[in-house]
């Protein structure tokens, strides 16, 4: 029994390992790579029991459908695990599934869904929000306001993403770096060079309480929003 346990351990800490390389390298957008390693840690999850690290991978696998477009086998993958990780009680698995499937949804157009799932992602850090959950949040949720329109609101929040972003080193990712830049440039053409700039430097300086003040009018928005769905729960 203790022989067996101590491979089931090894196996996590390989799985884990495998993991952070394959989440890594679709971080950088080398998807094929990633996957390897995502599929990998995946199996060797599998064999040593490891729950957590079976869904988390999972997850990202399904990130990597989503970046090489295939948004129909990304909603599958990740809605797989966000059910599985939400029966057995893994929250941090639910998580990064709710995100990415609202970025997915942002980009359809189902903007009740897209907010729906950024407050599941949000919900899983206890409050205060931390730096990491909040720059990614803004960012996210920055590009639902320019797809609802509020491109002065998005920029804001484009502009708080930057500044957070930078105070912890949070370097753009894959495949939601392209949602991001698709939303910056729709919100610049609805405003313009200058006023943008003048909303984005303004939302740099802006406090942690009226950024998430400005993420909570957003998702209110989306979730009233016309491509509100009535089997989004």
């Amino acid at each position: 029994g203790l022989a067996l346990a101590r491979r089931l351990g090894e196996g996590v800490k390989v799985s884990s390992m495998l993991l952070t390389l394959g989440t890594v390298r679709v971080d950088q957008g080398q998807y094929e790579e990633g996957e390897a390693y995502l599929a990998e840690a995946m199996a060797v999850a599998v064999r040593a029991h490891d729950s957590y690290g079976e869904i988390l991978a999972q997850a990202h696998l399904g990130i990597v459908c989503w970046g090489r477009g295939d948004s129909a086998r990304a909603i599958e993958r990740l809605e797989t695990a966000r059910t599985r990780a939400r029966e057995v009680g893994h929250p941090l698995p639910a998580a990064v599934a709710s995100r990415y499937l609202g970025l997915i949804a942002t980009e359809a157009g189902d903007y009740a869904r897209a907010a729906a799932r950024h407050r599941e992602w949000m919900d899983y850090d206890p409050d205060p929000v931390s730096a990491h959950i909040l720059a990614r949040t803004a960012h996210d949720v920055a590009s639902l306001a320019a797809m609802l329109g509020e491109a002065e609101q998005a920029a804001w929040l484009f502009g708080a993403a930057a500044a957070l972003g930078a105070a912890i080193g949070l370097a753009p990712a894959w495949p939601e770096r392209g949602v991001h830049e698709r939303a910056r440039s729709h919100a610049l053409g609805t405003l313009g060079d200058d006023a943008f700039d003048a909303a984005f430097n303004a939302g740099r300086r802006l406090s942690q309480e009226h950024i998430l003040a400005e993420v909570e009018a957003v998702l209110d928005a989306g979730v009233g929003s016309p491509q509100a769905t009535s089997g989004d729960r």
